[in-house]
């Protein structure tokens, strides 16, 4: 039990679980990505909008992604480059 004047903080984990996709579809976005194979990366990005697994720094670069982004915000981005080329 909390008394008075004990700090209680609510995270982010308690707020919402964080959602991590198989390596086999972050897998395949990597590779579909380096390829520019883009109707697979939009493809897979799809099943990845709200994974929370890091991306790693170079594809982050490469994206033109700041650092420590996720893969969920690879796919978001992708998705909207992808409807926006249509």
């Amino acid at each position: 039990m909390l008394g008075i004047g004990h700090e209680y903080r609510v995270t982010r984990n308690m707020l919402m679980d964080d959602i991590y996709a198989p390596s086999e579809i972050r897998d395949r976005f990597l590779k579909a990505i380096d390829a520019e194979e883009t109707m697979l990366c939009i493809r897979l990005a799809h099943e990845l909008t709200s994974c929370s697994n890091p991306l790693p720094g170079m594809v982050c670069e490469q994206l033109s992604l700041p650092r420590g982004s996720t893969y969920g915000a690879a796919a978001r981005y992708l998705l909207v480059q992808g409807s926006a080329t249509r």
